[in-house]
């Protein structure tokens, strides 16, 4: 689902809306998502909005004294594009 790059905004949103693409998610992501439906935008709005990226939320720098071991226990991603896939095993994992 390629979108033709210089189309003018409203061009590009007809051509969204004309293929079943929310132009929610078009327009609240910068652009960045151009192939996510309405209903797989809201999902996602809504993990993002309920998720933390810290392992204690009420007290987000608790443990911080111990940088490395913060830093590998918060900041997770709460917001993932739906075509993630995660190759190799062990150390050698990627997410792509």
């Amino acid at each position: 689902k390629g979108i033709t790059v210089g189309l003018e905004s409203s061009e590009l949103s007809s051509s969204l809306l004309s293929v079943g693409i929310s132009n929610a998610a078009f327009e609240q992501s910068y652009g960045l998502f151009n192939d996510i439906s309405e209903p797989m935008w809201n999902t996602m709005k809504s993990r993002y909005q309920t998720a933390s990226i810290y392992i204690n939320p009420d007290d987000p720098l608790k443990g911080s004294q111990d940088e490395i071991r913060w830093l590998q226990e918060n900041m997770w991603p709460n917001f993932n594009c739906p075509h993630l896939e995660r190759i190799g095993k062990g150390e050698g994992r990627k997410f792509v």
